[in-house]
């Protein structure tokens, strides 16, 4: 085996532009995906510590596949190694080429939560003193203030290089933006909105309220106020969180049905359902039903109820929001197609629970109940990795640590260096109904669903092969199918929403 070269890496501080630099940090934002004559490329704002002076850079990449740029997130760790930096704007800018290799450049993306490690190069470096640089950086992320301090409107902004002040008041040419446009791309957003319901529960991070909130954009949903003259029957909601008491204070002495608007609201996507975060920097102002604000957006609402008078949405023979439709709408080449959700007769799996009923998947997600087991009838969307040939992964009988290297190339275990090392299958999967979508990780019971013990599959192609013509008719677009899962806290994580995970057990494929 050669010799692995000894990465020395420096703090972002630290960077020398005369040489190329190897380093690590967090990503704090990054832009939508840009071209130009050069290729296809992102900015980044990356940091390594809480200050935007001393602890931060801003980093262009390069790349072909978006597969690998979606995994970066607000604080997914990032390796990087070979870096070219130069001074620029006053400050340090680096710059990097995914799958062209120029200066041996290298980037490792690594999942704080599930400690997944991704890379363009499958036979990348990992040592010990990798590990314990990545066990400091969650320690940084978390205990040393780093995302506290990012997480503040006034250090993130979704401009890179801006910096507003986030407890100005609502001017009056604020853009508001409206619900049925948000996405996962967004960092800090203004809304005006309704106020739908509201609870609150005690955690061990304190108080949290969580608001269910409308402003009669978007499509999927529907929204019954009963008593009022403006029945909310076209639009979508989205869940917001906070932890800041003195909202709380303020939520708790609004009234359901009542108006506002915020500033400095955080876009969230939390497992894989996007959601927004109110901070104690955000601005929050309560309004009348006869603000100007809110009369225009009723307007706007009203006029949308009546030119949509056949879209299924706006039925006013059923308000009643427990009732889903086995059926949905989706648009496919600019035609209307009835997506069935009633499941086939010649069922794709099988579980060990046939007398148990299915349960959507929003109501999976708004459970408080972990631990808890359910069953869902749904359909494959993705799978994580994209590439099957890295379902499977190499776990220490001893210790039971899996590693991220996919080959037998490692035939010790680097956390406790036995040399009892089997295969496991562990990937992750989105399903979806017709009410959102859950990411669930297939990990000790795919034996089971696959019929089939894991191997090398870079080396074993029956195996290989077998995998991918299941997945391949799973993830046919018609294709709906019921498993079992489970919910859980990740290990030594603390017990919030945010660190529930769901896994498949007891369903097997019969096809």
């Amino acid at each position: 085996m050669s010799k692995l070269t000894d990465y020395k890496y420096r703090k972002l501080a630290d960077l020398d532009t005369s040489i190329l630099n190897d380093f690590y940090c967090f990503c704090i934002n990054k832009s939508d995906v840009r071209k130009k004559s050069s290729g296809t490329f992102i900015a980044m704002l990356v940091a390594d510590g809480p200050s935007k002076e001393k602890s931060a850079i801003k980093i262009t990449l390069f790349f072909e596949s978006s597969d690998f740029i979606e995994a970066i997130q607000f604080g997914t760790i990032l390796r990087f190694q070979n870096m070219k930096t130069s001074h620029k704007e006053g400050g340090i800018m680096g710059i990097g080429e995914l799958e062209r290799g120029k200066y041996n450049f290298h980037c490792l993306v690594i999942n704080q939560e599930t400690g997944e490690r991704l890379s363009k190069t499958p036979n990348y470096s990992w040592t010990k003193k990798d590990a314990e640089i990545v066990e400091e950086m969650k320690a940084l992320w978390t205990e040393g203030g780093v995302k506290e301090f990012w997480s503040t409107p006034s250090n993130n902004n979704p401009r890179i290089g801006a910096t507003p002040d986030p407890n100005r008041p609502i001017p009056i040419k604020t853009t508001f933006v409206k619900i049925g446009d948000i996405n996962k791309s967004m960092n800090f957003v203004s809304i005006l909105v309704r106020l739908l319901d509201k609870s609150s529960n005690v955690g061990p991070t304190g108080k949290r309220a969580t608001l269910k909130l409308w402003d009669g954009t978007g499509e999927g949903y529907t929204h019954g106020f009963d008593g009022t003259t403006s029945s909310s029957t076209l639009g979508s909601f989205i869940y917001a969180n906070t932890w800041d008491q003195d909202l709380i204070n303020l939520f708790d002495e609004m009234n359901i049905d009542a108006w506002f608007a915020a500033t400095g609201v955080k876009v969230n996507s939390f497992r894989e359902v996007l959601e927004l975060k109110f901070f104690k920097t955000t601005k929050v102002i309560p309004l009348s039903d006869e603000d100007p604000l809110v009369l225009s957006a009723l307007r706007n609402y009203k006029i949308r109820v009546e030119g949509d008078a056949t879209n299924p949405f706006t039925d006013k023979s059923n308000n009643n929001n427990n009732n889903i439709n086995n059926n949905s709408t989706i648009t496919k080449d600019d035609e209307q197609v009835v997506e069935s959700w009633e499941l086939p007769d010649n069922r794709l799996t099988e579980t060990a629970y046939p007398h148990i009923p299915t349960i959507k998947i929003i109501d999976i997600l708004n459970s408080d109940k972990v631990p808890m087991k359910f069953k869902i009838a749904v359909r494959l969307v993705n799978h994580i990795p994209s590439v099957i040939q890295q379902f499977t992964r190499i776990r220490c009988r001893s210790c039971k640590h899996i590693s991220t290297h996919i080959t037998s190339n490692f035939t010790f275990c680097l956390n406790c260096q036995s040399d009892e090392t089997e295969y496991v299958f562990y990937f992750k999967t989105i399903l979806r109904d017709q009410t959102g979508q859950i990411p669930v990780i297939f990990y000790e019971h795919t034996n089971a669903f696959f019929n089939l013990i894991p191997d090398d599959l870079f080396r074993n192609k029956e195996k290989l092969a077998h995998i991918e013509n299941k997945i391949k008719l799973l993830k046919k677009p018609d294709m709906l199918f019921e498993c079992c899962i489970m919910s859980y806290y990740q290990a030594d994580k603390e017990r919030t929403p945010e660190n529930v995970l769901y896994q498949i057990f007891d369903t097997k494929l019969i096809v």
